[in-house]
């Protein structure tokens, strides 16, 4: 099994995802759709299964998988055990998290944890909050799920 660990804030919604007309004089939830067609390709073309590694799991599965659907994200990408847990207060708590949940599941192969702060695991892909998702993280996500570069780069996903 394939999996790829989802920080939202950041990855999903940098800074210049602020800019778009969604996001305007309210609480910013509309994700970069570009962020969003690549995390999709990845699921598709892994396989892979999505956890959330992001402070928005605190608000539970039921808002999770609504706030995936607008974003185009389909809930069923989620694994059952949909997030990595609460997260702590020290440093590298998120990747403790990871590895936590790594460890009730053996059967994970390959994952890739997108994320924009420090990790320091081989999984990692770091992305920054100002930019979030771009080109070199996607192609590194693909190459930690074992997903031949051509395949990755080649044709559009039908959302």
């Amino acid at each position: 099994m394939k999996v790829v660990f989802l920080d939202i804030d950041g990855p999903m919604i940098p800074q210049r995802a602020y800019y778009l007309p969604e996001n305007h004089g309210k609480l910013v939830t509309r994700f970069d759709p570009v962020a969003v067609w690549m995390v999709l390709r990845l699921l598709h073309l892994a396989p892979a299964k999505l956890v959330i590694s992001s402070t928005w799991r605190k608000h539970g599965r039921e808002r999770m998988a609504a706030d995936l659907t607008v974003n185009g994200i389909c809930p069923s990408h989620l694994h059952d055990d949909w997030s990595t847990g609460e997260h702590r207060d020290e440093p590298l708590g998120r990747a403790k998290e990871i590895m936590g949940w790594m460890d009730r599941h053996p059967e994970v192969t390959h994952y890739a944890a997108i994320d924009d702060e420090r990790l320091e695991l081989p999984g990692e892909v770091r992305t920054t909050f100002h930019d979030g998702m771009q080109m070199g993280h996607f192609k590194l996500a693909g190459d930690l799920l074992d997903i031949d570069w051509m395949r990755l780069s080649g044709e559009r996903l039908a959302a």
